[in-house]
C-alpha cells in the first residue's frame, strides 16, 4: 500500500514539475530587447498588478516620452473610482525589472508571456520562494496601442 501511494505521489510531483517550466532571465531579456528595439515614444495600455487578495489597474499613457496615469483598485467584484496617479513603478521597463528580480530571488513557479511583435510583457505571474503563504502575484498588460513611433 505504501509503495502504491509513493508511486502515485512521484507521478503527481513529476507531472507538476513538467506542467510549469520555470521562466528564465534569458526569456525575459529577449522580450525586453525586442521592446527596446521598437523605440516607441507614444503608446497606451492598462496594467493590472495583483495577488491573491485583489488588484490595482493603471491606465498608462506615454506621449512623446511623457507619462500620465490613472488607477483604481479592486477587491472581489468592487472597484474604486479612477484617480490620477503616478507612472513610476508601472512602466513596461519597470515591469521587466520586477519580473527579472523575482526570478533571481526565486520562485516555486512562474509564468511569462510577451507580445511577439512588440516585445512588451503581456503577463507575468510568480509564486515566490518564501515561508509565508498566499504570496502569489501577477502583472498583466492589456489594451496596448501604439500612438506613434520615432
Amino acid at each position: 500500500m505504501k509503495f502504491i501511494f509513493c508511486a502515485i505521489l512521484l507521478v503527481f510531483l513529476t507531472a507538476s514539475a513538467l506542467a510549469s517550466s520555470p521562466t528564465s532571465i534569458t526569456e525575459i531579456e529577449s522580450a525586453e530587447s525586442l521592446w527596446n528595439s521598437k523605440n516607441l515614444t507614444s503608446y497606451s495600455y492598462v496594467v493590472k498588478e495583483g495577488g491573491v487578495f485583489g488588484f490595482y489597474e493603471y491606465k498608462i499613457k506615454v506621449n512623446d516620452s511623457k507619462c500620465s496615469a490613472k488607477s483604481r483598485y479592486s477587491i472581489g467584484s468592487k472597484f474604486s473610482s479612477w484617480k490620477n496617479d503616478v507612472c513610476t513603478g508601472h512602466l513596461i521597463s519597470e515591469q521587466f525589472a520586477r519580473a527579472k528580480k523575482q526570478i533571481l530571488t526565486g520562485t516555486n513557479h512562474s509564468n511569462f508571456t510577451a507580445n511577439a511583435s512588440a516585445g512588451y510583457l503581456e503577463y507575468f505571474s510568480a509564486d515566490p520562494v518564501t515561508d509565508a503563504t498566499d504570496q502569489d502575484w501577477y502583472i498583466e498588460i492589456k489594451g496596448f496601442k501604439v500612438i506613434s513611433a520615432k
